[in-house]
């Protein structure tokens, strides 16, 4: 991942450690003693996998592609969707994804 989206990573960290159970809380979760409500475990994504949102909306002719392969960066904080990486550095929100979290496109990437 180049360093430019390791903020991504760590607001991402942040996001998860909110959702995980504390002794500090004796054994609560942030989320639930500020809120009142547990947290969702089954939204949770493997950070930097391959994704495949739905791009209808972003469209410019009904026949482009729905979906092409992108980069999961994260969840959105203002919107409940995720947030995508496209290859040309444009970042998408999105409700409906498909994660294949076994695919990394960044995994190669060289050090300069």
């Amino acid at each position: 991942m180049p360093l430019s989206y390791w903020d991504e990573a760590f607001r991402t960290a942040i996001y998860l450690a909110n959702r995980l159970p504390t002794h500090l809380l004796a054994r609560k979760f942030p989320l639930e003693v500020l809120f009142r409500v547990k947290p969702n475990y089954s939204v949770t994504r493997t950070f930097g996998c391959a994704c495949y949102p739905n791009s209808r909306p972003y469209n410019a002719h009904k026949l482009d592609f729905r979906s092409t392969q992108r980069t999961f960066l994260g969840y959105s904080l203002n919107h409940k969707g995720f947030k995508c990486l496209a290859s040309n550095g444009h970042v998408y929100i999105s409700r409906d994804v498909i994660f294949d979290e076994h695919l990394f496109p960044f995994a190669h990437l060289s050090v300069s």
